[in-house]
């Protein structure tokens, strides 16, 4: 985990996606977690916040980012229904 340094319980695998930048293509590949114990220390970010699916919209995510935000997003409204 890059910005995290926590213990985690590995939940649900939610997919993966491939994103070609200029300058580099990278792999996200995401899954549901529980967190066990650590903290939060930022390593590359200045803050991070707890929010719902329903907030996502107010945030600028990364391009790479977008298909798993829509995994959760779907994933939230179909629990709710």
């Amino acid at each position: 985990m890059k910005n995290l340094i926590l213990k985690v319980e590995v939940k649900e695998y939610l997919g993966e996606n491939i994103h070609d930048y200029d300058w580099v293509r990278i792999r996200l590949i995401g899954y549901y977690a529980k967190h066990i114990s650590g903290e939060f220390i930022l390593q590359d970010h200045d803050r991070i916040e707890w929010i719902f699916p329903t907030e996502f919209e107010v945030y600028d995510f990364a391009d790479a980012d977008i298909p798993l935000i829509k995994i959760v997003t779907d994933n939230y409204y179909r629990k709710l229904i």
